[in-house]
């Protein structure tokens, strides 16, 4: 399948794109995050990478995550602030 993965940049994407990626499916991550500084283990997988902050209004309007969303066949959303720290 091609997931589109919204916030998964920490605790919990960094164990679910790896999974997901040996399941056989297609991710692209839509993050705020810099793709350099993202958690190492989601920068070893092959994946698309939209660097955008989802909490901003204007970044739904957005051409390039209106196509991402459009092309998936699902979405997974775990936009937010960390608790942890």
């Amino acid at each position: 399948m091609k997931l589109a993965l919204l916030g998964c940049n920490g605790f919990i994407g960094s164990e679910l794109i790896p999974r997901l990626i040996q399941s056989g499916h297609s991710l692209t991550v839509v993050g705020r995050k810099d793709k350099n500084n993202l958690n190492e283990k989601i920068k070893s997988c092959k994946i698309n990478y939209l660097r955008l902050d989802l909490s901003q209004e204007k970044s739904w309007t957005n051409q390039d995550l209106i196509q991402i969303i459009n092309e998936c066949d699902g979405v997974i959303n775990l936009v937010g602030e960390p608790i942890a720290e």
